[in-house]
């Protein structure tokens, strides 16, 4: 069957019209959102901003577009999320509205790509699995707008008195305060320990699904349970401890509830200070403690301590919550010294530490805090912990994104989850390891003034942007400002190979980068070096093509492009998919393609052209 290509040139404006194809501020109308956007904006638009009003039928929509990447209804009028609205949908960033009421059942389950949520208004129902199956190291985020807390990855109402939810698989601590657990709060996350606190009064419906191992209850009077708290099968289900202040066995016993579990006494020890002896601290404590050192909960230790001091703390103190080393004089943690401890969740580093040792605290509760005290430590740091620098620390400072900085800025430690960023000017060394492990979406810009990117500073960084947006070259994109090329340390960079990111530097500079290093060149690391472009001031570099500079026509099934000058061309399917991406200088030849419509972008120095085209 002859094939007969049929193209329709769209000339893209430097600042506005690259944008237009990708991005989309609409005001709802409710039941007719399909019907305002056009078949090509269905199909490509990546970036949906919505006021106005939506109904249940117009969610039906989204599923419709298979390139959006970021949804933002924070100022729509939404109460309701409909049930499996975005269930497997390709979303990375979505902002909830801020007149949400109810988030009905698997809103979001199986979006294995969304990265980041934001969150809007309070919900007063959040319904069953809301975010199973999606991404592993999924993010939420608060803003000022909201009327939300968010501390150790739990979701809280404002006053912190009530759970709502949680990120799926996480060891969730729930905080003193805490009065109400929600309905299906907690289960998504891993709950084989769990410590409730003797501030809680009520428990939601199936909030504590799980595999439980042990239930750690410190109220004094059993919480009020709504209906199955925990959705155990009673006649095939091997009951956890569930462990109970002593004074309080009585009462639970006695409810109808919690009086189907089997008990044993928990008894809450009081803080215990103790200048330690090297070597002999487990025979301090044990003589401090007598019978009550498996209940033993909280610890200030002063003087110095070995490493067999560490272990003791870590194998003979399960029930161990809190631990202040900061009067110590240690200078370095010992190798596993806290390894798969259960029960850790705040740590305070010695004011002299000098280095932490491989898996120091490898295998801890996710939720574990680590306060550092004094000057950053040397060392691979676990990533997945809430590292923190101390209130009165002098030799450090940190941001509310989580990156560590020197007291002054100039140096950076370690970089918290981020999806986009822009570092201030002053900025000169990013320290080894210090994104190691972090993911990323969108674009990292950084100063003129950074002057050193030490070894594994990027190690294993995962880039969750696809290929679709590479023809846009403003996402997925590390931006430089530097003119002289950083120094950099060995394997400085090593990315998720599968999505490699773009390099952008400032016109006149991209050789001076591929002169200076291997690294700034390696095609596995950064598919090209790129100049002139900023995420935040759009590249004056870009004019408006014409046909006089650039030939398009069609040969049979053949596209043909003829141009001076070297530029890209991505050719994407009706679905968003990219099936072609590549460099070319004067003509490039696209052959057996199926029946379809099809959208091409080409970018260059002096071109930001768009079209579409149908094979018959």
């Amino acid at each position: 069957m002859k094939r007969t290509l049929f193209i329709t040139i769209i000339t893209l404006l430097p600042c506005t019209g690259l944008q237009a194809q990708r991005t989309l501020q609409i005001k709802a109308i409710p039941g007719q959102l399909a019907e305002q956007l056009t078949e090509e904006q269905m199909a490509t638009v990546e970036e949906l901003t919505l006021t106005g009003e939506l109904c249940n039928s117009d969610f039906a929509a989204f599923k419709e577009m298979p390139a959006l990447n970021i949804l933002n209804l924070q100022d729509a009028t939404v109460d309701t999320i409909p049930r499996e609205a975005f269930m497997g949908s390709p979303l990375r960033r979505m902002h909830l509205p801020l007149a949400l009421d109810v988030l009905e059942d698997h809103a979001f389950a199986n979006s294995a790509l969304l990265a980041y949520v934001y969150w809007g208004g309070a919900p007063s129902k959040i319904g069953e699995h809301v975010f199973k199956g999606c991404y592993s190291r999924m993010e939420f985020y608060v803003t000022d707008e909201t009327q939300l807390l968010l501390e150790e990855k739990v979701l809280y109402t404002a006053d912190r008195k009530k759970v709502l939810t949680c990120l799926p698989g996480i060891f969730p601590y729930i905080q003193e305060g805490t009065e109400e657990i929600g309905a299906n709060a907690l289960a998504d996350a891993n709950l084989s320990h769990i410590t409730l606190p003797a501030s809680l009064l009520k428990i939601g419906a199936n909030a504590l699904v799980g595999g439980h191992k042990s239930i750690n209850c410190q109220a004094e009077n059993p919480p009020a349970c709504d209906g199955d708290v925990f959705g155990y099968n009673r006649e095939d289900y091997t009951f956890p401890k569930l462990n109970v202040p002593e004074q309080s066995e009585e009462l639970y016993r006695n409810d109808p509830y919690w009086g189907e579990f089997f008990l044993f006494h928990y008894i809450a020890g009081d803080v215990l200070n103790v200048e330690s002896i090297p070597g002999g601290l487990g025979n301090q404590i044990e003589e401090l403690t007598k019978d009550k050192i498996g209940t033993l909960r909280e610890l200030v230790l002063t003087g110095d301590l070995a490493d067999e001091d560490f272990y003791y703390i870590r194998d003979q103190l399960p029930a161990l919550t809190k631990l202040d080393l900061k009067g110590t004089s240690v200078t370095n943690i010992p190798e596993r010294a806290f390894y798969g401890h259960p029960s850790l969740v705040e740590i305070m580093l010695p004011l002299g530490l000098e280095s932490i040792s491989d898996e120091a605290f490898a295998s801890t509760n996710s939720y574990l805090k680590i306060y550092i005290t004094g000057k950053y430590p040397k060392g691979k740091m676990e990533p997945h912990l809430g590292w923190r620098v101390s209130s009165d620390n002098e030799h450090l400072c940190q941001e509310n994104s989580g990156n560590i900085f020197s007291a002054d800025k100039k140096v950076l430690y370690r970089a918290g989850p981020i999806y986009c960023y822009e570092f201030q000017e002053g900025l000169e060394t990013i320290e080894s390891h210090a994104f190691e492990t972090n993911m990323f979406a969108d674009y990292l810009v950084f100063p003129s003034t950074l002057k050193e990117i030490k070894s594994h500073a990027f190690h294993h960084v995962l880039w969750t942007r696809v290929s679709v947006t590479k023809a846009n070259m403003q996402g997925t994109s590390i931006f430089i400002k530097a003119p002289t090329p950083p120094l950099l340390g060995n394997d400085a960079f090593v990315f998720n190979k599968d999505v490699p990111c773009y390099l952008v530097v400032l016109p006149g500079c991209a050789d001076a980068y591929r002169d200076a290093d291997p690294q700034w060149t390696n095609p596995a690391i950064f598919d090209d070096i790129l100049e002139g472009y900023s995420p935040l001031e759009p590249p004056q570099a870009i004019n408006m093509a014409s046909e006089e500079s650039l030939a398009i026509h069609a040969e049979g099934s053949s596209l043909v492009i003829n141009n001076a000058e070297t530029c890209r061309l991505c050719i994407y399917d009706i679905a968003g998919r990219c099936i072609t991406d590549c460099k070319v200088e004067n003509n490039i030849t696209i052959e057996n393609l199926p029946a379809g419509m099809y959208i091409y972008r080409l970018q260059g120095n002096d071109i930001a052209e768009s079209g579409k085209f149908i094979i018959e």
